[in-house]
């Protein structure tokens, strides 16, 4: 399911290094579960898994695909926008993030002409994004998806935690209230403090912190048009007296490691 700032393109990337650094850590977290790229292929390497996020409608969606709700591949505009105004429910959260325009909350009724460089026999985006959502739960079913907002987010000594949080100096959508980036770091240094070994998503981070992988990736408006390229990276921070990994670099094409 395509959603604002996603990591489907990234996943594999994150996945090898999440678990380069497993060790004998039995709990994965993700304070930012967004749309579970990278949870639902991390989640099945550990006895617990948790995905947090603090958009209600988000949450709904997630947990009622694992109990059995199946999206729907049929969505209209007039569906889209009264379901904008709705209360929180599994098919509001479908339906704000997986139909709209880069998978922005509400963000406008996507149409599609092309898909992978052809033209596209589905107009609209639900059909894709309804794939998507139940290709995704195969690898969340035993998990925990919790409504939480991150800063009570309980981490704790050999917890493994990835987040990918709103970037800094990105424009907010209206899922969610204005976000800190200065606070997050406070927070991401506290739960390594507790113990817990962290990878954080982003452009650029505190210089305590490593970056243990950076790549080139193209930034799409619409699925046809490809706007720009920026550098994603992953950095990493771990517990006093241990080291991190980046096992497995060699085995990931076109990897960029930067020190």
């Amino acid at each position: 399911m395509r959603y604002l700032g996603g990591k489907y393109r990234m996943a594999k990337h994150i996945e090898s290094l999440v678990l380069s650094n497993k060790g004998d850590a039995t709990r994965y977290i993700e304070p930012f579960l967004g749309g579970a790229a990278t949870f639902s292929r991390i989640a099945p390497h550990f006895k617990i898994a948790i995905g947090y996020d603090i958009v209600p409608d988000l949450i709904e969606m997630w947990n009622a695909a694992i109990c059995g709700w199946v999206p729907p591949s049929d969505v209209s505009e007039s569906q889209y926008r009264a379901l904008k105004d709705s209360e929180p429910s599994a098919l509001r959260g479908f339906v704000g993030f997986g139909c709209s325009f880069g998978g922005k909350w509400f963000g406008g009724f996507a149409r599609q002409k092309i898909a992978g460089g052809r033209p596209s026999t589905e107009p609209t985006l639900a059909p894709s994004a309804a794939r998507s959502v139940l290709r995704q739960i195969d690898g969340m079913r035993h998990a925990s998806i919790e409504l939480s907002d991150y800063r009570s987010i309980r981490v704790g000594a050999g917890d493994i935690v990835y987040a990918d949080p709103p970037y800094a100096q990105t424009t907010p959508y209206e899922a969610v209230k204005p976000f800190s980036t200065d606070e997050f770091w406070v927070v991401a240094d506290a739960w390594v403090d507790a113990g817990a070994t962290v990878l954080v998503s982003e452009h650029v981070a505190p210089d305590s912190w490593h970056c243990a992988w950076s790549k080139p990736t193209p930034a799409y408006l619409r699925g046809d048009q490809s706007v720009e390229f920026r550098t994603e990276s992953v950095f990493i921070k771990t517990p006093a007296g241990t080291d991190f990994f980046a096992a497995g670099v060699s085995r990931i094409e076109k990897m960029e490691i930067s020190l």
